[in-house]
């Protein structure tokens, strides 16, 4: 079907995904032809859950990727499903900033201002232009969102922070965030010890928050 539809696409390069799909359905009937004349069932319905579960992380990937997923894809697999797919820190930082700004993602900025020059007549200025970001969620899911991070704090995993972080009026300040912890483990074999049995060497933690209404970070 790739190449049929390369070869399509080279001849028609205008064509729209419905005169593609149209101009496709004999090669596309063709194509899935076996999995109506094969004689094992169960083989056929996996097949078809299979090529339906892919499309449906297409669609995943896609959201993610608008709300500062970093990869180019997902694995199809029940840990993404749970949301325990690889991240990187940066990622989850900026996933943060978006829930304190209402679901409005705005773009990651390392410097807002240079000035080269100064009482010359080669004076320089250079401004980061505004963006108007973009949205990812509505302000309802942020809003729902941030109270579930605040309970982390409040009386969940990160609860010795509650009350850590002050503004200059000694007013205390809302503080959010989400922990995570790893276990590195290792396999074990041999006189004495069960087949599989598992033994930790290491163990890591992670913690991603918000600190009032402009500061977020992993």
């Amino acid at each position: 079907m790739e190449l049929w539809l390369v070869r399509y696409l080279e001849v028609h390069p205008q064509a729209s995904r419905a005169e593609v799909m149209s101009a496709a359905a004999e090669e596309r009937q063709e194509v899935y032809q076996w999995l109506f004349q094969s004689k094992r069932k169960g083989s056929a319905d996996r097949r078809i859950r299979i090529i339906a579960e892919e499309d449906a992380f297409e669609k995943v990937h896609e959201s993610w990727s608008r709300q500062g997923y970093p990869f180019a894809s997902l694995v199809p697999s029940l840990a993404t499903a749970i949301g325990t797919s690889a991240d990187r820190p940066a990622a989850l930082a900026e996933l943060v900033g978006t829930i304190l700004n209402d679901g409005v993602r705005l773009p990651t900025v390392r410097i807002e201002q240079v000035h080269l020059a100064e009482d010359t007549p080669f004076e320089t200025h250079l401004r980061r232009a505004a963006d108007p970001g973009e949205r990812v969620f509505s302000a309802e899911i942020a809003k729902l969102l941030r109270r579930s991070l605040e309970d982390v704090v409040t009386g969940g995993t990160a609860r010795r922070l509650s009350g850590v972080y002050t503004d200059a009026e000694r007013r205390p300040l809302a503080v959010g965030g989400k922990t995570g912890t790893g276990d590195e483990l290792v396999d074990r074999y041999g006189p004495g010890t069960a087949a599989g049995k598992d033994k930790e060497v290491s163990r890591s933690a992670a913690f991603t928050f918000f600190i009032g209404e402009r500061f977020s970070g992993w």
